[in-house]
């Protein structure tokens, strides 16, 4: 027996500027390494393997919980790890440390005296928004005077709730679910309608008008592999006006060759996260009547479609939108890609968005905003054909201090010889290019081509 191995992500939360560990510890699998390895594990518990002398790889990781001062500033504190393969790291032994980041300038935990600063104190709810709370120090002590801060949330699920109205009642017409459904073939598929499971054995399935909350054909967590021989659904009858999540909708639908959703009302949705992760066989996706206006999440939406060449993203609007995360991952096939009208003024998580797209060979971003990305991490990861790509707007002001969110950018980038950027972008490329595995075309001193705009 042969395995696939895969890196292991590991789910942090962000707090104060630091990344933390969730307790505890969440794993899910990240991009496949290779396959053919005789054996493999996938314990979070079993031990690394030690790297013997002379390990081949060494690496600066960020002690969240320690830190050097000097001065008065406070600087977050480094430690070596080693390894041997790239994938299992053991802290260098005798252990050796060196001053990272700035942390904060001035810290009161270093002595210094900072008169007057709003500190994170809670969060709150607003009208069903949910902010931060910041209370006010003076000379490090807290004054109890309370401002409200920055918005994280609108409408969120903290703050918002539903009663039952004493009395009152919501009718529509009652029909039989064996009603819901006209059966035209065969192959059992199994799926979720309004959190109920169901089972056909048409292939395609057709579904009879009326309106759901929600829709799963991939039914997850109920998933079963039967659904991977589906070959075509006829949605242009179903109401989707009341759908807020589409998670999942149609993932690991692998035998799907054509789908046609121009007839969904999107409106209302606001997540839309692995929405056709592992659709292998699609060629082509139209999705130019979707209406993206409220949705928050696109992470994992078209990953692992190694058969799309054609995507129409004509009329998203992601204003909203605070995750991509590989969006568009694993898209082999994929030479060309619109999207320089998306906003991602909002977007907080980029990383492995377009990690694997191998086939592309120009991009351009030029209008998108990265100002409050805290993860590009393997952003580009991958592309090895890509040779030209604008920039012309980014700009890393969250990413000074998280190393791990800001690795591997154009890792495997090869062919990249242009890139079109701010001066303040190029600079920061070069003064990172060893985490980020800048091309070496692009380092300091290569033959690329740093176009400098604004």
């Amino acid at each position: 027996m042969s395995y696939c191995k895969y890196r292991r992500k590991r789910k942090q939360y962000l707090k104060d500027g630091v990344w933390y560990d969730y307790s505890p510890q969440v794993y899910e699998k990240g991009q496949l390494v290779g396959c053919g390895y005789a054996e493999c594990t996938d314990s979070p518990d079993t031990p690394p393997i030690t790297p013997p002398e002379g390990s081949k790889y060494k690496r600066w990781i960020t002690i969240t919980d320690d830190y050097y001062c000097e001065l008065g500033d406070k600087y977050y504190k480094m430690k070596l790890q080693v390894s041997n393969d790239n994938i299992n790291w053991v802290d260098a032994n005798p252990p050796e440390y060196k001053r990272g980041n700035l942390w904060e300038a001035q810290s009161t935990d270093c002595g210094a005296a900072n008169p007057e600063e709003w500190k994170f104190y809670a969060n709150i709810c607003i009208e069903g928004d949910l902010y931060e709370q910041e209370q006010l120090y003076l000379y490090g002590e807290p004054t109890g005077e309370l401002r409200v801060g920055k918005l994280v949330e609108k409408d969120s699920n903290m703050c918002t709730d539903w009663k039952i109205v004493e009395g009152e009642y919501i009718c529509e017409e009652y029909k039989e679910k064996t009603n819901e459904f006209e059966y035209s073939g065969y192959n059992e598929i199994n799926y979720f309608v309004d959190g109920s499971p169901y089972t056909s054995n048409s292939n395609p399935v057709k579904l009879n008008s009326r309106p759901h909350k929600s829709l799963k054909f991939h039914g997850v967590p109920f998933y079963h592999n039967t659904n991977k021989f589906l070959t075509s659904l006829i949605l242009n009858e179903i109401d989707t006006t009341e759908i807020e999540d589409m998670e999942y909708m149609f993932a690991k639908l692998e035998s799907l060759v054509s789908l046609d959703v121009s007839t969904f009302d999107t409106s209302n949705v606001r997540s839309m996260q692995n929405l056709f992760d592992g659709c292998n066989n699609i060629p082509l996706l139209d999705l130019s009547s979707f209406k993206t206006d409220k949705v928050n999440s696109m992470a994992y939406m078209c990953r692992n479609c190694n058969n799309l060449t054609n995507i129409i993203l004509s009329s998203f609007n992601t204003q909203n939108v605070i995750d991509m995360e590989s969006m568009f991952e694993n898209n082999f096939k994929l030479k060309s890609l619109y999207i320089n009208h998306f906003d991602t003024s909002s977007v907080r998580n980029f990383s492995y968005m377009l990690a694997g797209c191998s086939s592309l060979i120009k991009l351009d971003l030029s209008n998108f905003v990265t100002s409050k990305a805290i993860n590009i991490a393997s952003m580009f990861e991958g592309c090895s054909k890509l040779v030209e790509l604008r920039l012309d707007n980014f700009s890393m002001e969250y990413l000074a201090n998280n190393e791990d969110q800001r690795s591997n950018v154009f890792r495997g980038c090869d062919k990249l010889n242009k890139i079109t950027c701010k001066q303040a972008f190029k600079d920061w490329c070069i003064k990172n290019q060893d985490i980020i595995k800048l091309p070496t075309a692009m380092q300091e001193g290569g033959s690329g081509t740093w176009e400098i705009v604004g």
